[in-house]
């Protein structure tokens, strides 16, 4: 899957694949340095593409898909 940057405090790249609907999130380090992955399941890639093409990434993750998908920690 291929990864995506993106402009943005909180999320660092993201990825989707069209054939399982999977999104992977990776979030921008903590104070540690260290970085946090999440999978989402069942993502339309239009809601992905809405993340990637907005003027703010974080905040249209936490509308459309930080508590409307199942995810997972990696």
């Amino acid at each position: 899957m291929e990864m995506i940057a993106v402009e943005s405090r909180q999320i660092k790249a993201i990825g989707h694949d069209p054939e399982t609907g999977k999104a992977v999130v990776e979030f921008m380090p903590n104070r540690q340095g260290v970085s946090s992955v999440y999978e989402y399941d069942n993502v339309p890639a239009s809601v992905v593409a809405d993340i990637i093409n907005a003027d703010s990434p974080g905040r249209q993750f936490g509308a459309t898909l930080k508590y409307g998908f199942q995810y997972r920690k990696l």
